[in-house]
């Protein structure tokens, strides 16, 4: 459904990176190494695109679940045939993606606000 990798060295940063690495940034987390930082934001990249597949999931009624169920079925299946599907049933994902990222990011500063304690 998403990509779960992520461009670590590339010369454009990917727009989820960035806001990852903006809120590890408003913490003001002291963190030893660059390689550091890079595996934090990948293992946060991670947990997040997990957290926006399922709510797209969500979002889908019983007959969108089935058909879905039977298009992950398909051998030789392209995130832009999943993307499509998505389209086709209505769900507007980038809304979806952007009320995710928002509760994540409420949800991870305050779990570090609370181990700062």
């Amino acid at each position: 459904m998403t990509d779960n990798t992520t461009p670590l060295n590339s010369a454009n940063p990917d727009p989820v990176d960035q806001f990852l690495g903006q809120i590890l940034d408003e913490q003001q987390l002291i963190i030893d190494t660059p390689e550091a930082r890079q595996q934090i934001i990948a293992d946060m990249r991670a947990l997040l695109m997990d957290q926006i597949d399922q709510a797209m999931v969500n979002e889908l009624n019983d007959e969108q679940l089935d058909s879905l169920d039977q298009l992950l079925d398909q051998p030789d299946l392209q995130d832009s045939q999943i993307q499509e599907f998505f389209r086709q049933c209505g769900i507007n994902g980038e809304r979806v993606a952007m009320e995710t990222m928002l509760r994540f990011r409420q949800y991870y500063l305050a779990a570090i606000k609370q181990m700062q304690k």
